[in-house]
């Protein structure tokens, strides 16, 4: 039975593990991405996907990039986008609260 547990607790730290090299691989993919593109709204729906990956790990992260992503909107006056800002930054802060 110990054996069954530490094989068990030994699996789980290692899906963990995966998973947040996992996640770290598409942020940087997606930041390499976002070096690539100068069509802002391209650039708008990176900036949400890393928002996204960051929203529970890294909030404070994950607000940066939605406000980044909300200023973009801004300055090219789209209303749809300018929406998505304000929606991306509001779950950043339910994730936070």
């Amino acid at each position: 039975m110990r054996y069954f547990k530490f094989i068990f607790s030994l699996t789980f730290l290692l899906h963990l593990s995966c998973s947040a090299q996992s996640i770290k691989y598409k942020i940087d993919s997606l930041k390499a991405q976002l070096i690539g593109t100068n069509d802002l709204i391209k650039r708008n729906d990176i900036l949400y996907k890393i928002t996204s990956l960051y929203s529970k790990n890294k909030p404070e992260s994950a607000m940066k990039y939605a406000r980044l992503a909300l200023n973009n909107a801004n300055e090219i006056n789209n209303k749809s986008e300018i929406t998505k800002g304000y929606c991306s930054i509001g779950a950043v802060y339910r994730v936070i609260s």
